[in-house]
């Protein structure tokens, strides 16, 4: 009995150092892209209301993605739903890069969505790490993997910025957004078992 503790023990500890490590990248892929694509879309369009349109459908295409994809991965697991949300914030990154590029408002503000959707899938995993532990440290899970993922937030738009100086190109410092989802992608893959399996 006491053997089988200790393995749980060490799953959860493995699940959630990937989780922490999901998050940071889902911080450093929000931060680059609200960063990039508000600049982007009011510097097409030439008016700055672009931007507000721009996270508008941001937030709504995130709420409707989370509350749907929270029932999904009730029935499917943790994993499935985070990897497909990792996936589709790799897609819009890719997506974004070749907006700016065509020099294109629409296509950009199209890219907003599936963004929005990838990250309402995303941000679940701070749930994932949740399910793993009693409810009286559940709030303590979600605070560590939110905590972690700050580095995230403060790397991101930075990095994104140097490329831009370093190259000055516009659509370059958007391929961030899909190299830190491959990252986001790979950790919540490696989630063994399901985060779900090892509920309370």
């Amino acid at each position: 009995m006491t053997e089988r503790l200790e393995t749980r023990d060490a799953l959860v500890r493995r699940n959630t150092l990937l989780l922490v490590g999901a998050q940071a990248t889902l911080n450093g892929i929000v931060a680059t892209f609200f960063t990039l694509g508000v600049v982007a879309v009011v510097d097409l369009a030439g008016r700055e209301r672009w931007g507000g349109i721009f996270l508008a459908l941001f937030n709504l295409a995130a709420a409707g993605s989370a509350l749907a994809t929270g029932r999904l991965m009730d029935r499917l697991g943790r994993r499935p739903g985070l990897a497909g949300g990792y996936s589709i914030l790799l897609l819009s990154g890719i997506g974004g890069a070749l907006a700016v590029q065509a020099g294109s408002t629409w296509a950009l503000l199209g890219v907003a969505v599936p963004f929005g959707v990838g990250f309402g899938a995303a941000q679940l995993g701070r749930l994932a790490a949740a399910d793993m532990v009693p409810s009286e440290r559940r709030g303590r899970a979600v605070g560590v993997v939110v905590s972690a993922g700050t580095v995230g937030a403060i790397a991101g738009a930075p990095v994104a910025a140097g490329i831009e100086r370093a190259t000055g190109s516009s659509a370059l410092p958007w391929l961030v957004v899909p190299v830190l989802a491959a990252l986001g992608l790979l950790a919540v893959t490696a989630l063994r078992p399901d985060p779900r399996d090892l509920a309370y």
